[in-house]
């Protein structure tokens, strides 16, 4: 499951989650993406996913488990 919250409540939803029992983590970040500005490739960037230009991810971060 993911859960986007506000950059600001991160830490707080980390910590209420793992105090619940749950694992928990920060995988990274909402930001607005250029696709004319930047030339992105690997396998931690996705962009028009089952062929639909809806957006772009970047993977960031790491597993915690």
């Amino acid at each position: 499951m993911v859960a986007v919250v506000a950059a600001e409540k991160a830490d707080e939803a980390v910590a209420q989650l793992t105090t619940a029992g749950q694992s928990a983590w920060i995988m990274g970040e909402v930001a607005e993406y250029d696709a004319s500005s930047s030339d992105r490739t690997g396998d931690d960037f996705t962009q028009g996913a089952k062929g639909v230009d809806g957006g772009a991810v970047l993977l960031t971060g790491s597993y915690s488990g």
